[in-house]
């Protein structure tokens, strides 16, 4: 059996059955889980644990407690404990975040959903130099989803360069960005 452990703290805990989810309704789900992506959680969470908290809202007129965040990880811990093959905790931990009413929870979701930050090639670079993430970042790719990110090009055209010795090649100085922890040179 493997155990899911609790990796983070909050401010309120839960069991699965006592929250509720906001964002689907029997005429409509707000996003959808892939197969791949379901696959990528429950490996993610066997593997790290529970390692974020859950965002909760509590609906005073329903003495509710439902999800602005956390949905996704909610059915697959549902499809996990169900399959009676995990030891899953008896609480999660969750952080609650204050509405009005559904409509303003309404728009925790959609903010909490929104991708402000984007990556780039020379982030995740400097990124996975800085924090020694180099030998690992094969397996860590495997629980990524970055929207509009190439993870296979980036990691065949940079994270073969990362193990490698770096070398000079032509270009104009004007369109390199220099590695302050390595000096390796690369084009902006």
């Amino acid at each position: 059996m493997i155990e899911i452990k609790v990796a983070c703290r909050g401010s309120h805990y839960f069991k699965l059955s006592e929250l509720f989810i906001l964002q689907d309704t029997k005429d409509f789900q707000l996003k959808e889980l892939s197969k791949n992506n379901f696959e990528k959680l429950k490996n993610g969470m066997e593997k790290k644990g529970f390692w974020f908290p859950f965002f909760v809202w509590h609906c005073e007129d329903e003495d509710k407690w439902y999800y602005t965040d956390g949905t996704q990880r909610h059915k697959v811990l549902n499809k996990m404990a169900e399959s009676g093959q995990y030891k899953m905790p008896e609480k999660f931990p969750c952080v609650e975040i204050f509405a009005k009413d559904k409509k303003e929870a309404a728009e925790a979701i959609l903010t909490q959903s929104s991708n402000y930050g984007k990556f780039t090639e020379e982030g995740l670079y400097g990124f996975i130099h800085e924090y020694d993430l180099v030998s690992d970042f094969a397996e860590i790719k495997g629980g990524l989803e970055l929207p509009d990110f190439d993870l296979d090009g980036f990691e065949s055209g940079w994270v073969d360069d990362l193990e490698k010795e770096p070398k000079e090649k032509e270009v104009n100085n004007d369109n390199l960005i220099q590695c302050p922890k390595c000096g390796l040179k690369f084009e902006k």
